[in-house]
């Protein structure tokens, strides 16, 4: 084990499991490189799915996280995507992002598939509400991103486009 995270059983005390726990840790979000010393994602998390490099270990922005939902949700085909600007009118988010699957098998394909990917670019699911059984309704809180995958049925019986029709459009893709 790299000394630099010992505990301090070499002091006679501390825990050991501890600093494994934290090595194993950074090395898993990307805070140390090969050699430990610095901060960097380890060469098999660096790519992402989508096959761009993630520089640095840091987490995306929040309109980042927006455009890789809408980018993921396009190449899995969901239809009417919508990106929302929310920020002038909520404290809680930044950007919702909504769309419709055709079939709940697509809905559950659209919340693994982002799920992954961000979670390779660094971004860390908060929160999960739907998705179990066929409620037409999946919400993925990414923090400042909200993600909204409805059923056809489920998308025109909640409007949220009407319910936040001050907050500007970024994208929609029909």
């Amino acid at each position: 084990m790299d000394s630099r995270v010992r505990g301090n059983d070499e002091k006679g005390g501390g825990d050991d499991g501890e600093a494994r726990g934290l090595l194993r840790m950074t090395r898993c979000w990307g805070m140390m490189g090969e050699s430990g010393d610095g901060i960097a994602l380890p060469q098999e998390a660096s790519e992402s799915i989508m096959g761009e490099r993630h520089l640095g270990g840091f987490a995306l922005n929040p309109t980042e996280v927006a455009h890789r939902v809408v980018d993921i949700a396009s190449d899995l085909q969901a239809e009417d995507i919508v990106l929302l600007d929310i920020r002038g009118q909520a404290i809680f988010a930044d950007y919702f992002v909504i769309m419709t699957a055709g079939t709940g098998r697509q809905a559950r394909a659209l919340r693994d598939d982002m799920v992954k990917r961000l979670k390779l670019a660094g971004v860390i699911l908060n929160n999960r509400e739907g998705g179990r059984g066929d409620s037409g309704w999946v919400l993925l809180d990414f923090g400042d991103v909200i993600v909204h995958i409805f059923g056809a049925e489920q998308r025109e019986y909640y409007r949220l486009e009407e319910l936040w029709s001050k907050a500007p459009q970024v994208v929609r893709i029909q």
